[in-house]
């Protein structure tokens, strides 16, 4: 909506296709909602790519600020202060936090581990590396929640990250991996073709419960 209001005014079948997709403008805007804001953007770029050029440059300006401020906020004995952090961060998309996020997934707690999985997901190819390390965790649990952010990126490179958790030892891991490609973000759905044979793999998994989720995936 921000965004969309700095350049022309929108028509009203517009106005009411944007409200329909996501109705509270206060909440996180939802896939419907992304997918109809890239549509109407992209039917104005002219009008609307110099404001953008404008507000990205006064943002970036005060990115190292904010930056700083979240890094202090992490340490807040408040775990939802401490995860509005995590969440800021990962919003940023800066590499060199994509560590710091990552340390997170080995948190005591369970809500800074998820929203640092999330976080890390929302960077996209930024996070690649890190995800890829956590993967490879000695923990399962990490390994898991490293799905959730392999799961979550908006890069396909990033996705294909997954693949190596369908190898997994752990079968929670493995079952893990499947539902989170299951819920991969809508303009990445056609990239799920490419884990079509470690799906099929899993269909004669040890696990009962791998099984059925492969199943289900591969029926998706």
């Amino acid at each position: 909506y921000a965004v969309l209001s700095l350049g022309e005014g929108m028509n009203p079948q517009e106005r009411v296709s944007l409200l329909l997709s996501n109705p509270n403008p206060f909440e996180p805007a939802s896939p419907a909602a992304l997918l109809e804001f890239a549509r109407i953007l992209g039917s104005r770029e002219k009008a609307y790519s110099q404001a953008l050029a404008a507000e990205l440059e006064e943002l970036s300006d005060q990115e190292g600020e904010a930056r700083k401020a979240l890094g202090i906020l992490l340490r807040d004995p408040d775990k939802e202060v401490a995860a509005a952090a995590l969440a800021g961060l990962g919003g940023i998309g800066r590499a060199e936090d994509a560590p710091v996020l990552a340390a997170y997934l080995e948190a005591p707690s369970a809500l800074l581990r998820e929203v640092a999985a999330a976080a890390l997901g929302r960077m996209g190819d930024a996070a690649r590396g890190e995800i890829r390390k956590a993967l490879r965790s000695r923990l399962p649990r990490t390994r898991a929640l490293a799905c959730i952010a392999a799961a979550r990126s908006g890069e396909p490179a990033a996705l294909l990250e997954l693949k190596a958790a369908f190898k997994d030892k752990d079968e929670e891991v493995r079952r893990t991996a499947l539902a989170a490609l299951l819920a991969v973000q809508p303009p990445l759905r056609a990239e799920r073709k490419a884990f079509k044979e470690e799906i099929t793999r899993l269909l004669s998994d040890q696990s009962p419960s791998v099984r059925l989720a492969a199943r289900r995936a591969l029926a998706d």
